[in-house]
Order: C-alpha cells, then sequence, then structure tokens
C-alpha cells in the first residue's frame, strides 16, 4: 500500500533558515521559538491521542482518519444543538431522581 500524506496547517510561522525539518522543530533559544515548538509538541500529542482513539474504536487508521479524528470530523461526529444537549440532560436527572 502507497503511504498517503494528509496535511493542515498550524498556523504558526518561522524563518525558513530557522526550521529543522529533521526534528520537526524550531532553532533557537528565544521565547517565541520556545513557545513555537511547545505548540508543536502539544499539537503532535493530540495527534497521537487522535490516533490512540482510533486504534481503541478499531477503525481505519489512515493519516487522513487521524487527521479527520483530531480535527473532529468524521461520521461518528455529529453536531447537537445546546437545547438536545440541556433536553438530554434533564431526562437523565429525572431518571436519576426518580420522577
Amino acid at each position: 500500500m502507497k503511504e498517503k500524506r494528509a496535511e493542515f496547517t498550524t498556523g504558526r510561522e518561522c524563518e525558513p533558515g530557522r526550521w529543522n525539518a529533521i526534528a520537526g522543530r524550531v532553532t533557537g533559544a528565544k521565547e517565541a521559538v520556545k513557545s513555537v515548538n511547545a505548540y508543536l509538541g502539544n499539537l503532535e500529542q493530540q495527534l497521537l491521542d487522535a490516533h490512540a482513539a482510533l486504534v481503541r474504536d478499531d477503525a481505519l487508521i489512515t493519516a487522513e482518519t487521524i487527521k479527520n479524528k483530531f480535527l473532529g470530523i468524521g461520521p461518528k461526529q455529529r453536531r447537537r444543538l445546546l437545547m438536545d444537549v440541556i433536553a438530554d440532560h434533564n431526562e437523565r436527572m429525572k431518571a436519576l431522581v426518580g420522577q
């Protein structure tokens, strides 16, 4: 099976000369560099969590499905209106109280 990539933007920028492609991080010691690298580390962990969730769900694992899970896109994701959430909550509370 041919490997495929899935890409999205982080919304962060750096000088091209400061980018370390092997490490996937920005080089330097300034606070702005540390902030970008911390942000990238956080994104990396969230992507690993998305992968782990797909494994737990015994779902198809591809770059695209990991990206979609991370972004909250997919067949298991459904949007609910606030009023629906409140109505569900109220029904569960009624059941707990025994009314």
